[in-house]
């Protein structure tokens, strides 16, 4: 006979009582992915609402993906009935893909797009990225350090020596569990193997979690000695709430067992002592390790020593200032980006570069005249605006892109010119076909293009070790491709 869960009646009002507000707080493992499945297929079955009107919010993609699956899985079993709430979650199924299961980010930027003008937000704007994210981060930090070295700020030694990698590729966090609730991470290691610290101590106190009300239960002690306890008093039923508290403790340790088992994206490693099998934090996992072979042992090299020397504190710090001064610098005269237009020109930019990321909507009548008085240009030119997009969409190039494997637009770059000079640019479009890649230079007005791709062609190809096997002109205007 099943055993009947102490919490079952909460657990089957989630699906029961659907015109009930409801906060679930439980644990990781406890099941809430589970039940917020089942009142969402409940509320599909049941005729309250369509698919188009839900909307699941994750934290991340991972979990999204997981959540959206599941619900698939329950309405494909509900629509394997014969009854009426069958029907409703085959209706279902067919608009599955019109219910939004995602991140808070994404559920927030799909809000945003809807309703631009009011947010006082370009129309063409994005979510930013993790890798961006980073990127961005460390600008603003290098911007910091330098003003602070400008003011001449004492002790700015310190600050220098602070840093921004925690998170970034190819560093290393160090957590307990109660702080890794919630994250995960490409490879996890499970370390401290011999810590049973849980098991050395008896219940202290008993909180009672299942009856009507709750309540506290505690026994009276004083110290003994450094390492004793002497017990003054206890309660009534002190010896079956204890043993209840036991209990509950067991499967807490259970349930961070599967939070530790669950963080890792690609590799798990659960550190373990030779002989020790039956004790630790992760002893639960040893009888499945053990067909999993022990990861090599690793002997990082160890840098030579430098012998001993009697460091000039002033000369070092001279030198410091003078690289300092140094890589400020500029080696390169920059001049202005080519090909990135100005005015209306770089507008047709946004505009085809948004189209091609496919951040445009179907009509994008309102979000052209937001983009237009954004700009400082005449609403009257969103007719103009919509025949460059609507050519573009029509045209060969379009569908050279749509089948793409991959697509990257508006990337900027800087490379050297000559001994004393720099270039810098704007890739518009760039997408791979057989044999490497097609670069596209969008152009509004008549006017020399040379210089960009041509740069943009020698950078494309270093950064790229792959040949750029065309190139040329999309002349927005009259949607002509010219190949050069």
């Amino acid at each position: 006979m099943a055993e009947t869960l102490q919490d079952q009646g909460a657990r089957q009002a989630i699906t029961d009582d659907l015109h009930q507000n409801m906060m679930v707080l439980a644990g990781a493992g406890a099941g809430k992915t589970h039940a917020l499945v089942g009142r969402m297929a409940a509320w599909i079955c049941t005729g309250q609402g369509e698919a188009e009107d839900l909307a699941a919010i994750t934290f991340t993609r991972k979990a999204a993906g997981e959540m959206r699956a599941r619900f698939a899985a329950r309405l494909h079993e509900a629509a394997g009935q014969g009854d009426q709430e069958a029907e409703r979650a085959r209706r279902a199924l067919t608009k599955l893909d019109r219910c939004f299961v995602g991140t808070i980010h994404s559920f927030c930027g799909q809000l945003l797009r809807e309703r631009p003008l009011e947010a006082g937000l370009p129309a063409d704007f994005g979510e930013l990225e993790a890798r961006e994210e980073g990127r961005l981060r460390r600008v603003a930090w290098d911007r910091f350090v330098q003003q602070g070295h400008l003011r001449g700020d004492q002790g700015w030694r310190q600050v220098e020596e602070m840093t921004l990698q925690a998170g970034q590729p190819g560093m290393v966090r160090l957590m307990n569990l109660h702080q890794a609730k919630g994250l995960q991470a490409r490879v996890v290691c499970l370390a401290d193997p011999c810590d049973t610290s849980a098991g050395r101590h008896q219940v202290e106190f008993h909180v009672s979690r299942t009856g009507p009300r709750p309540f506290l239960s505690m026994r009276v002690t004083r110290p003994r000695g450094p390492h004793a306890m002497e017990v003054i008093g206890e309660p009534a039923g002190w010896e079956e709430d204890a043993r209840e508290e036991d209990r509950f403790l067991g499967a807490e340790e259970l349930r961070l067992l599967y939070v530790a088992a669950t963080r890792a994206c690609d590799l798990l490693v659960v550190s373990c002592y030779e002989g020790k099998t039956d004790a630790g934090p992760w002893a639960a996992l040893y009888p499945a390790l053990e067909q999993v072979p022990p990861l090599p042992n690793y002997d990082p090299p160890r840098p030579a020593r430098a012998p001993s020397a009697t460091w000039d504190l002033a000369a070092l710090a001279r030198q410091r200032q003078e690289r300092r001064a140094s890589v400020q610098q500029p080696s390169y005269q920059i001049p202005p980006r080519l090909g990135e237009g100005t005015g209306y020109g770089a507008l047709v930019h946004r505009v085809l570069g948004a189209a091609v990321e496919g951040r445009l909507p179907d009509d994008p009548g309102v979000y052209l005249e937001f983009m237009l008085e954004e700009a400082g240009l005449p609403r009257s030119w969103r007719l103009k605006l919509e025949q460059v997009l609507q050519t573009f969409r029509t045209s060969a190039l379009w569908a050279q892109v749509q089948a793409a494997a991959a697509v990257h637009t508006q990337v900027e770059f800087a490379a050297p010119a000559g001994p004393d000079l720099g270039v810098r640019g704007v890739i518009d479009l760039i997408f791979r076909v057989a044999g490497g890649w097609k670069m596209v230079d969008y152009q509004s007005e008549t006017t020399a293009v040379g210089a960009v791709l041509e740069a943009g062609v020698r950078v494309w190809q270093e950064l790229a070790g792959e040949l750029v096997v065309e190139r040329g002109v999309w002349h927005t205007e009259t949607g002509v491709w010219q190949e050069f």
